[in-house]
């Protein structure tokens, strides 16, 4: 019964991952419809209103996110109350589960507190502040780190490890990779807003747009995402076929990740960032994050031959 408990556990986790990716890539389609006032400057209520009318479509983007974000909430206190409630492990890995679920708790408020503050300040629709930049930037990285934790929690479940951020510290390779990786990301989501503020007509004027004096830092800076993704993705490439830890069907899944990011990276370059595009972009994002994180940790654990999570 205590190991039915324990894998019942494991799956609740993977299911609230996937509830994670689920949130983060409606947050996206929030930005990129400019629905982010879809609500007014209230917050938790939506214009004022516990149950408002639907009628608008920003507001029902802007609502439907805020209810998958609540119900997400709810989900990460029944991770850590069923966490703590499960027996026949050692006490000491018992504690670290425990651990691990307040972290992901912690970021789970960090990222509602960072959403309101978007609302509240107005850093939505066509805001082109630089301060809505940087908001932008943490809440991404914020939103990598719950990921990442959500992450753990699953492969502490799965392998009967802990994977210590202190260990990560000790590691320069992976060090850098992590650090590249937010790098990435982070100029991925500046890119992202800049094309909803500053839409091209078509590719040529969008170079044009990268390349002029004048333009908007957004746009700017948009020059940054595509160049160091493929230093990225090749350093990821590498390191997976270096690895000889990992299982067979992982590294296909991971390639595939790989392939899929380039692609769809590929297209909305050509495309002009169409909604649909940003939103696999995203997913793929995700996807990659979290390939790498259960990598990073089978291989700063190399004790433990890896499983297909």
């Amino acid at each position: 019964m205590e190991l039915k408990n324990e894998s019942n556990y494991l799956k609740f986790c993977w299911f609230v991952l996937v509830w994670t990716l689920f949130v983060v890539l409606w947050g996206a389609i929030v930005r990129a419809t400019g629905s982010g006032a879809g609500c007014g400057e209230h917050w938790p209520l939506c214009n004022g209103e516990v149950l408002p009318s639907l009628s608008k479509n920003k507001t029902f983007i802007e609502y439907g996110h805020r209810i998958t974000s609540g119900g997400l909430g709810i989900a990460i206190l029944f991770v850590y109350f069923w966490g703590r409630k499960l027996r026949g492990l050692p006490e000491a890995l018992l504690n670290k589960i425990n651990m691990s679920s307040l972290w992901i708790i912690f970021f789970v408020v960090i990222e509602s507190l960072i959403g309101a503050l978007l609302v509240k300040k107005g850093l939505v629709e066509a805001n082109d502040s630089y301060f809505r930049g940087v908001v932008l930037s943490i809440h991404f990285v914020n939103t990598m780190l719950l990921i990442g934790v959500m992450t753990r929690h699953c492969f502490l479940l799965r392998h009967k490890q802990y994977f210590s951020f202190q260990t990560l510290t000790s590691s320069p390779k992976y060090m850098a990779y992590t650090v590249l990786f937010i790098f990435v990301s982070v100029f991925g989501a500046i890119t992202a807003l800049g094309d909803t503020l500053f839409p091209a007509l078509d590719l040529a004027s969008g170079m044009q747009q990268d390349l002029d004096p004048s333009s908007h830092l957004f746009i700017k800076l948009r020059v940054f995402h595509p160049f160091s993704a493929v230093i990225l993705l090749g350093a990821l490439v590498f390191e997976m076929i270096q690895l000889g830890s990992l299982s067979r069907k992982f590294k296909m899944f991971f390639l595939g990740c790989l392939i899929f990011q380039g692609v769809f990276g590929g297209i909305n370059l050509y495309l002009l960032a169409p909604l649909w595009g940003q939103v696999l972009h995203l997913l793929g994002a995700d996807l990659l994050w979290i390939c790498f994180c259960w990598m990073m940790f089978i291989a700063l654990t190399p004790e433990r031959t890896e499983q297909s999570p």
